[in-house]
């Protein structure tokens, strides 16, 4: 009966991390973080859908900015030849066959449909230990990663061919030449919840391309209300995030836009960016269920997979620029190279 009690008294501790004079119950952190995944709606009309990082990386290889390969082609060994790190910087992971030939029909660009196949999200976790915040104690916080092997672009209202100027469109209509700008392959959208020493959330970020909105937890309306919002210079002095994130079962419900997946709290039409005007628009779709395929890795005791630490650019490089708006954006930096949405 000894042994028994001492060990399961070993498998106990193993479990708890102390950070100060707090404890960190791993599993603890784990079932909170299952608890509060998102519950993210497509738009009806959505045609480019989440994929495994995994399989991404089977249709992609490393190649220069200019598309030329680089030695270490990782097709068969995806994670003995991943550059990583310093070696990745300025590294293309770029579609093995031509990017117009997988647009043209059904391809891995479209991913897969999570109300049908099994597709993960992936959550970093950092423990934080005791730091005093609006409530509570401070102690860990949970950013949920969601991959899309492409992003589509905008509609961008141009003057014309001989004069590749943005132009704000008459009546919504286009009086020269419109283009689809901003088309990228592979994305990350995420968000990150704070939590207290009571396993209950304290504010959410809700990520929206490289913008975003800061939002707190309101226990007794059971309902996360905006507080903040990060932006860049978009020329709109003030975006009109949803006043509220509403909950279903204790999961946040958030919006995935139209092509581009920016997460929003609400439907509707968003606009976040000016000259050119540029739009989000969300409805009620597909539905994804977050937390029934998800993967939690620890920052600091947890192995993460060497894609993580990959830094270079997750697609093709540009193309089809004009004045800085490309027709095939630079896809964005690893989820490592994110600016940090809280700090411990």
């Amino acid at each position: 009966m000894f042994d028994i009690v001492t060990k399961i008294i070993i498998v106990t501790l193993l479990n708890i991390k102390f950070i100060g004079c707090f404890r960190i119950n791993h599993e603890m952190v784990d079932s909170t973080i299952k608890k509060w995944a998102p519950l993210i709606i497509f738009h009806p009309e959505e045609k480019f859908f989440p994929l495994s990082v995994e399989e991404y990386l089977e249709h992609v290889y490393p190649a220069n900015s200019d598309g030329t390969p680089i030695k270490n082609d990782f097709k068969n060994d995806l994670n003995n030849n991943l550059p990583i790190g310093r070696s990745s910087h300025g590294v293309h992971l770029t579609t093995r066959m031509n990017l117009d030939d997988l647009k043209s029909s059904l391809s891995f660009l479209n991913g897969r449909n999570p109300d049908k196949f099994s597709v993960p999200s992936y959550v970093i976790v950092n423990e934080c230990g005791m730091k005093k915040r609006s409530r509570g104690n401070f102690t860990f916080i949970a950013s949920y990663w969601f991959f899309f092997p492409y992003n589509e672009g905008k509609k961008v209202c141009f003057l014309g061919s001989r004069i590749p100027v943005p132009f704000i469109p008459v009546l919504n209509k286009c009086l020269g030449v419109t283009k689809k700008i901003g088309n990228h392959v592979g994305d990350f959208e995420h968000i990150t919840i704070s939590f207290n020493s009571n396993y209950e959330p304290i504010e959410l970020f809700a990520s929206t391309h490289d913008i975003g909105a800061y939002y707190s937890y309101d226990l007794r309306g059971r309902v996360f209300r905006y507080k903040d919002q990060r932006r860049r210079k978009t020329l709109l002095k003030h975006i009109n995030f949803p006043a509220e994130v509403r909950l279903d079962r204790n999961r946040p419900v958030l919006y995935a836009a139209r092509g581009s997946h920016g997460l929003w709290g609400d439907r509707g039409r968003q606009r976040y960016y000016k000259l050119p005007n540029l739009y989000d628009y969300t409805g009620y779709g597909v539905v994804w269920r977050t937390w029934e395929d998800i993967q939690i890795y620890h920052l600091k005791y947890s192995k993460q997979p060497d894609w993580m630490q990959f830094i270079g650019k997750w697609g093709n490089p540009r193309d089809g620029c004009l004045w800085g708006l490309c027709e095939l954006s630079d896809a964005p930096n690893g989820i490592v190279d994110r600016p940090v949405d809280f700090e411990c």
